[in-house]
């Protein structure tokens, strides 16, 4: 049996709703909020966000967090079929503080994915384009030291 590994699950669009009108209903400015994003993950980009990540967010906002930490994915073993596709936290993880070491604004990064990948958000690519994002984003460090 294969060892589990930890996979990105995406931010809904429910969620993204959940976010912006938990944050209005707070009170909560846009630069707050992309600040508490930017915060847990390294970058202001909601769509970045996995769905962990989003919920934790959302209770943030809301008060009600029982952790100062996001909930732990899932791991392909508690998954359907569909984790075969999705990419690995780890693989996200990689991507995400790459764009925060290279000082990327958010549009810089999005335009980097489109370019390498045809998608307009980092929770619309598969395994596949994970993977070649990740061995980018190692040459990309690589030229810079």
């Amino acid at each position: 049996m294969k060892k589990p590994i930890l996979i990105f699950e995406p931010i809904t669009g429910n969620q993204i709703w959940k976010i912006r009108e938990a944050a209005r209903s707070q009170n909560m400015t846009d630069e707050k909020k992309m600040e508490m994003v930017s915060g847990l993950i390294g970058i202001p980009d909601i769509t970045a966000l996995s769905k962990q990540e989003a919920s934790f967010i959302i209770d943030r906002i809301q008060g009600t967090a029982t952790s100062d930490r996001p909930y732990l994915p899932k791991t392909s073993n508690q998954m359907n079929d569909e984790a075969s596709t999705l990419p690995t936290s780890g693989q996200i993880y990689l991507i995400r503080n790459t764009v925060k070491d290279l000082g990327w604004s958010v549009e810089r990064f999005k335009t980097w994915l489109f370019d390498h990948t045809g998608q307009p958000s980092i929770c619309d690519i598969n395994r596949a384009d994970a993977k070649k994002l990740c061995y980018l984003a190692i040459e990309l460090l690589k030229q810079r030291n």
